[in-house]
């Protein structure tokens, strides 16, 4: 999760509002409202369109989500931030579409015009230059819990990172057992990453306490399980490989993960409010336990 898009504890944007308080309008330097109901629309063509132009494609040319997600995470900082959300996801799909040959990249980086009507360049040309930058640069990166890769793989003329594990098989059932059980105290690991990651930074090195293993099964089209059925986006939004992880849910106290001046403390060492966040297993590292002064 880097990319101007990461803002969790960031300072600057004044105090969370009531939940209560009036829709914001639209007006001169005022805020857009989420489009409710209408967002659902537009939405569902971005995901019809790709998954039109992608229908029976293998891998690595069947989008999935992470890869989505990463296509706005590469965006420049800028950008993103005064583009409204369809023209982020809009982005996405352009880059992926170029990337897989589907588009040019004259395509993307020209403005075009239709049946009369001026429509301008989705991408400028030193913005798809950077995207693609980070890209490569992820394509050599370590993943936590699967290393460096171990070849590139060439497809539609791109090249793929191919990475390996002992431990998780592809597209199926993890080979070993959970390493972690309820109630044991873990730290989360430290994270610098081009590629896309669940792994929230204001969790990345601290300390916090399994309450939940979710169980893993393969996904299966249009059927219910209750168990956690997403591949680890790390490598997944990569396009080439998909592996089933461990997938846990870790309580943290909110001073632990804000400081203890930022939040309302309870009795003892507790603070009043809790955090759970759910965490891949390569994301985490077992501590020993806690010891409290007597």
């Amino acid at each position: 999760m880097e990319g101007p898009h990461n803002t969790h504890a960031w300072s600057g944007y004044d105090a969370i509002p009531d939940k209560d308080q009036p829709e914001p309008t639209n007006g001169p330097g005022g805020p857009w409202p989420w489009p409710e109901p209408e967002w659902e629309a537009p939405l569902h063509c971005i995901f019809a369109f790709t998954a039109v132009a992608f229908e029976h494609a293998e891998k690595p040319l069947n989008n999935n989500l992470d890869m989505a997600r990463w296509g706005r995470e590469t965006m420049q900082p800028r950008n993103y931030s005064n583009s409204p959300y369809f023209e982020l996801w809009l982005r996405s799909v352009s880059r992926y579409l170029q990337r897989s040959g589907k588009a040019t990249r004259d395509e993307l980086i020209h403005p075009r015009t239709s049946h009369s009507i001026d429509y301008p360049a989705i991408i400028d040309e030193k913005s798809l230059n950077r995207a693609i930058e980070i890209e490569n640069n992820a394509k050599k990166e370590a993943v936590p819990g699967f290393g460096l890769p171990i070849r590139q793989e060439s497809h539609g003329g791109q090249t793929y990172p191919v990475y390996s594990s002992s431990e998780y098989q592809v597209d199926a059932l993890p080979v070993v057992a959970p390493k972690f059980k309820v109630g044991d105290r873990v730290r989360a690991i430290l994270l610098r990453s081009d590629s896309h990651s669940r792994h929230y930074p204001m969790y990345r090195n601290k300390i916090g306490t399994v309450v939940a293993c979710y169980g893993l099964a393969k996904p299966e089209p249009n059927t219910f399980k209750p168990y956690y059925q997403g591949a680890y986006p790390d490598v997944n939004c990569k396009g080439l490989q998909s592996y089933l992880v461990p997938l846990y849910s870790v309580r943290f106290e909110s001073s632990a993960v804000w400081g203890p001046q930022y939040v309302e403390r309870g009795t003892g060492n507790t603070s009043k409010t809790i955090l759970y966040a759910d965490m891949w297993e390569p994301y985490l590292r077992r501590i020993g336990p806690l010891v409290v002064d007597s």
